[in-house]
């Protein structure tokens, strides 16, 4: 039987299931470094990994870990208000990622609490049209 999904159930997947669990990619035996979940990161260890991840030709684990540590979803079911962010369907994660990136490297203090500095400068590039 197919079932459609809809967007607010696979947002909410997303978040609860999917996010989590890729955040907390564990060290291997190769001796690469876990990867920080957004909760907990630094704007200076999101710029850490993502270097890691464009130095192996944005494969593997680092490249994944830049992605969903620059692009969280925002849709946390227990904050409450309007989406903060809207990235439009038509634009590429690469060019989204990169865009977020540089925006990281420019900002004046990289001891910071990236999850803040990652959620005002998604807000900042991809603001949500009025509802």
């Amino acid at each position: 039987m197919n079932r459609v999904v809809s967007w607010p159930q696979a947002a909410l997947a997303c978040c609860l299931v999917i996010v989590p669990i890729a955040t907390a990619i564990p060290g291997n035996a190769r001796g690469e470094q876990t990867a920080p979940t957004l909760a907990t990161a630094t704007v200076a260890e999101v710029l850490a990994v993502c270097t890691r991840g464009q130095q192996q030709g944005n494969t593997g684990a680092a490249a994944a870990a830049c992605v969903l540590l620059t692009l969280p979803c925002d849709c946390q079911p227990q904050r409450a208000g309007p989406r903060r962010w809207c990235l439009p369907g038509a634009e590429p994660t690469d060019r989204a990622v990169t865009r977020v990136v540089s925006a990281l490297d420019q900002h004046p203090w990289p001891d910071a609490r990236a999850d803040s500095v990652i959620a005002a400068i998604l807000a900042e590039l991809y603001p949500c049209p009025p509802p």
